[in-house]
């Protein structure tokens, strides 16, 4: 699978943290800071695997992210949370992300049990930035496309 690296920081890992931080300013912006060229970094997002220096530069830039731009192990939950705020912007996607998270945590209380801890860890750190233009989520649950190719 090409996300997986036992012992190691997953590509899917990486890609997400990619994709939040390219949604808040570029891709190129984070290709730059990363240290490799924009199409290597498309690629990466696109399913491939990076070559060995580049998947060094890519680890080193993840590791020194802050804990709460890397996605803390959640990252099931955050792809679940981006499909049901797929298509919305700015206020309505931050009003929806706090109506579901509120949501969650109040049948928590009704039950009288404790919400996961994915739900205070996405509370805390808000929503994700929507998809940046130069890629989108696939329907079939797949690695991200960039727009107009296949990879």
């Amino acid at each position: 699978m090409a996300g997986s690296r036992p012992g190691r920081v997953s590509w899917d890992t990486v890609r997400i943290a990619v994709r939040r931080e390219a949604a808040r300013t570029s891709m190129r912006a984070v290709a730059r800071e990363i240290g490799i060229g924009p199409a290597a970094l498309i690629h990466m997002m696109n399913g491939g695997t990076p070559y060995t220096r580049n998947g060094e530069l890519l680890e080193k830039w993840f590791l020194a992210l802050p804990e709460e731009r890397r996605g803390a192990g959640f990252e099931i939950e955050e792809r679940m949370m981006e499909k049901q705020l797929e298509g919305l912007e700015g206020q309505a996607r931050d009003e929806t992300f706090r109506i579901i998270l509120d949501a969650i945590v109040q049948g928590h209380r009704k039950q009288g049990t404790r919400p996961p801890e994915w739900v205070h860890w996405m509370r805390k750190r808000g929503p994700s930035p929507p998809l940046p233009p130069d890629t989108e989520e696939p329907s079939d649950g797949g690695e991200p496309k960039r727009n107009g190719t296949d990879a």
